[in-house]
């Protein structure tokens, strides 16, 4: 179960949209977020992703694919969009990266396309119920601890088994928070899912990179 430091899941937090923003998103790597916290109670999604710098971008909801890597929820904490990819990096995988399931973009796609059949979009229980069961649906596609193929979690996996036989818009933002020793962002978190333009811009394939170990060149000290 993934854990946020400093932070607690809650059962629902007021004044949240109903329906998610459908994308494309356009963060680009290098850009800065921040993470808040949505509907779910299993301390994974949803989240919102905000930008922080530049402030250049819609912010959107989202689900977190890894259980043993971290982020601290807030305003107060940012993050660098290291890679834009299509896989997790470390968490329990290590740096040979673990490819997005189709079947987790298939589900994340029609969640944020507001299509899911069965996602309650309201604001309140319900909606809680409906964020926990697809969290624990990725996190069982995606071979996590947490994860579940049971109820309506199973119904949306066997729903998706088949259906995609590639990754399609959905990718994997990579993520990297600040190491004081260090004083670059090289300390790998918790990695989330985004929705990209299609065709893909030269950015993402700057993420690519990052994803096959050049994080080098993306790495950024503080002035």
């Amino acid at each position: 179960m993934v854990v946020l430091i400093l932070a607690l899941a809650v059962a629902a937090t007021p004044g949240r949209a109903a329906y998610p923003f459908v994308g494309p998103d356009d963060v680009k790597v290098g850009d800065f977020i921040w993470i808040d916290d949505s509907y779910g109670s299993t301390n994974g999604g949803e989240f919102i992703v905000h930008p922080h710098s530049p402030a250049s971008f819609t912010a959107f909801e989202t689900f977190c694919i890894e259980t043993t890597e971290y982020i601290t929820l807030g305003s107060g904490q940012k993050y660098l969009v290291g890679g834009i990819t299509g896989s997790a990096f470390y968490g329990s995988v290590g740096p040979a990266g673990d490819p997005l399931d189709p079947r987790t973009a298939y589900l994340f796609y029609h969640f944020r396309q507001g299509t899911l059949f069965n996602y309650d979009y309201g604001t309140g229980a319900l909606r809680v119920a409906s964020a926990d069961d697809l969290q624990r649906a990725i996190w069982w596609i995606e071979g996590e601890s947490g994860g579940s193929n049971a109820g309506q979690a199973g119904t949306w996996i066997a729903e998706a088994t088949g259906k995609w036989n590639d990754i399609g818009p959905v990718r994997v933002l990579n993520l990297y928070a600040y190491n004081s020793q260090t004083g670059a962002y090289d300390i790998r978190a918790q990695d989330l899912l985004v929705i990209v333009p299609i065709p893909e811009p030269v950015f993402f394939q700057l993420g690519a990179l990052a994803g096959m170990g050049g994080l080098g060149l993306l790495r950024l000290r503080r002035r």
